[in-house]
């Protein structure tokens, strides 16, 4: 599957940012929810454009109006270059489906690959 997240600007109420989102999933789909990993990753991009600090909270908040409340929990050092985030992401959620992932042994690409042309080298 691919997923892509629309996203209108940032805006605060009561102090809170609030970060409207759409989740696209093919094909041609719109998530319910605001999705814990665009939330993470929404918390991720403002924190590294200096828009959110450590202890900041934010609501996501999806097309139909559900929300997952987040927070930056810590910030992190990945290696001298490389600065990451802990986000906590709460709200109600409900199961719609279960996958299982398996390796099989014979697979010649047992821990995947990457895309070195798309990632800039600096960060590895």
């Amino acid at each position: 599957f691919s997923f892509c997240i629309f996203t209108k600007p940032i805006f605060y109420e009561n102090g809170v940012a609030i970060s409207h989102t759409a989740v696209a999933i093919q094909p041609g789909k719109i998530d319910r929810c605001p999705t814990g990993t665009g939330c993470s990753a929404r918390l991720a991009l403002l924190h590294a454009k200096g828009e959110l600090k450590l202890g900041d909270r934010m609501i996501g908040r999806s097309i139909i109006g559900s929300e997952f409340r987040c927070s930056i929990e810590e910030e992190l050092n990945l290696s001298d270059t490389v600065k990451a985030i802990r986000p906590s992401v709460a709200g109600r959620a409900w199961i719609t489906g279960s996958t299982e992932h398996r390796l099989d042994p014979t697979d010649p690409y047992p821990l995947g690959y990457r895309l070195t042309d798309t990632w800039p080298q600096k960060l590895w």
